[in-house]
């Protein structure tokens, strides 16, 4: 990439293309991030869709602990009848299937390899664009989808934050009350920190509302099957908080065993108080046989680089993807065993 496509990688005609190259399909699948950013981020291009070219989509997700560019995920690809595809905030690789059908990619992690032939949507973090907004902003270029506004917020103050969120749509300020943005984004993420990973009720009740409130007044059924989902989280994390970090140089260790997928929130409530040192929170207990972990921090060093310092030489794969402050993947039990060691930690 050029220098002025470090950050930015985003032309309307990127996305009138895809549409145009897709108006005639009618197997248009959309593989989604199951996070509310992704959630939403779904929304809003199968309306966009549907607007423009009078199709319905599908959607696909990643099978829980697996993620995009997994062999069980490109299996369920291979296996459908897609005549398309979007990829939707589950970072940019090669799908390897772009010389078959057409495929996009809206995204704001790290771009791992930029596939040929794609349609690719992208910006870095730095501006404050998440693929939501991407997506809303490159749309509403294309289209009238002002009514879609509120997705586009909901989903940018999941990975920005609220303050963020309403400075960038400030004319939502007036519609929409913090409070109620904060509880939309709990439920909906309730569903892949959960256990059962319902994300079809999350996707179903997004896809039903037309405001805010709709999502959290309780008219639509799955609200209250998500508040249970998210209750149960909450007694899950707090059963969890008393588990102390073990230290080694600058690692704090958090070790935990939970069917829940709470490795993250559990890191993001500790990160407060190990800042200055590299937070890792590793859950052997959401998938059989496999260590799930999240690492954090705010001192100079890169996590990417980190782990690449610590990783079994066995593994000549990429298991673990983010940013210089914070990455999250997972490995093999044994393969973790050894990892620890690398960490001078007792395994």
């Amino acid at each position: 990439m050029s220098d002025s496509l470090d950050k930015f990688y985003c032309n309307i005609n990127t996305l009138r293309s895809f549409l145009e190259k897709i108006r005639d399909l009618k197997n248009n699948y959309i593989l989604f991030h199951t996070d509310c950013d992704g959630i939403c981020s779904l929304r809003l291009l199968s309306d966009l869709i549907k607007k423009t070219n009078s199709r319905e989509s599908f959607f696909m997700f990643p099978k829980k602990g697996e993620n995009a560019y997994s062999d069980e995920t490109k299996c369920q690809i291979q296996n459908s009848d897609a005549e398309s595809l979007s990829v939707l905030d589950l970072k940019i690789d090669d799908m390897g299937i772009s010389d078959k059908i057409p495929v996009l990619y809206i995204d704001h992690h790290n771009i791992i390899k930029k596939p040929a032939d794609s349609f690719i949507i992208w910006s870095d973090n730095s501006l404050n664009k998440n693929t939501s907004s991407l997506l809303y902003e490159t749309a509403s270029l294309i289209t009238d989808i002002k009514d879609l506004r509120w997705l586009a917020l909901l989903g940018l103050s999941s990975d920005f934050g609220d303050k963020t969120a309403f400075d960038i749509f400030s004319e939502e300020k007036k519609n929409i009350h913090k409070k109620d943005l904060d509880t939309a984004r709990s439920l909906i993420n309730s569903a892949s920190r959960h256990k059962d990973y319902d994300i079809v009720t999350a996707v179903n009740l997004v896809n039903r509302s037309n405001k805010i409130t709709d999502i959290i007044s309780g008219i639509f059924p799955e609200t209250q099957i998500l508040d249970k989902y998210r209750n149960e989280n909450n007694l899950e994390f707090h059963k969890l908080m008393h588990i102390r970090p073990k230290f080694m140089w600058k690692v704090a260790l958090i070790e935990i065993e939970s069917a829940f997928n709470i490795q993250g929130h559990l890191a993001q409530a500790w990160f407060r108080t190990t800042k200055e040192d590299l937070l890792i929170v590793a859950n052997s207990g959401y998938i059989k046989d496999r260590v799930y972990f999240v690492i954090k921090t705010e001192s100079a060093i890169d996590v990417l680089k980190f782990i690449d310092s610590v990783k079994p030489k066995e593994c000549n794969f990429t298991f673990a993807f983010g940013s210089g402050s914070s990455a999250g993947g997972w490995l093999s039990s044994d393969l973790w065993k050894i990892m620890k060691i690398n960490m001078k930690f007792k395994s």
